[in-house]
């Protein structure tokens, strides 16, 4: 019998760690282990995000629901 693939594998992942639940205190450090960002002198976690830094202001998208339909 072929075992049943998982999650993970349906997404064309194979051999991959899945971190799940993991505390703030977890994944500031796994943050800084993998190198994908600083810890500054307060402590805090900084992270270099590079020239995006998200979406463009005139791109919206307005969902019409019984709270919007009459307003928007």
């Amino acid at each position: 019998m072929k075992p049943k693939p998982t999650l993970l594998q349906n997404l064309g992942l194979k051999n991959a760690t899945l971190h799940y639940q993991l505390s703030s205190d977890e994944l500031h450090q796994k943050t800084l282990e993998k190198n994908q960002g600083k810890e500054s002198s307060s402590g805090a976690l900084a992270i270099q995000t590079g020239t995006f830094r998200g979406r463009s202001p005139e791109d919206r998208f307005i969902v019409q629901d019984n709270i919007t339909k009459d307003k928007v």
